[in-house]
């Protein structure tokens, strides 16, 4: 589809509120319609915080880290 935007993200960690606002910038800026964010070492990933980094008008799935590796959010 022509107009659409896709990102894909190796995080290196979401927990900080910083980095997920870093996140949230570019979405919003490249009006990105597909976010890809892996490592995110979040193994919890709660409502707030998603729309924190996506909005609320994304649908998601996320798989969660596994101690201080991995974690992968799709939007």
């Amino acid at each position: 589809m022509s107009g659409e935007q896709f990102l894909i993200w190796n995080a290196r960690g979401l927990n900080s509120r910083a980095r997920r606002t870093a996140v949230r910038d570019v979405i919003v800026l490249e009006r990105v319609s597909m976010a890809c964010l892996q490592e995110t070492k979040v193994d919890v990933f709660f409502v707030n915080m998603i729309n924190e980094l996506l909005g609320p008008d994304f649908d998601y799935s996320c798989l969660p880290s596994v101690g201080v590796s991995g974690g992968v959010l799709v939007g």
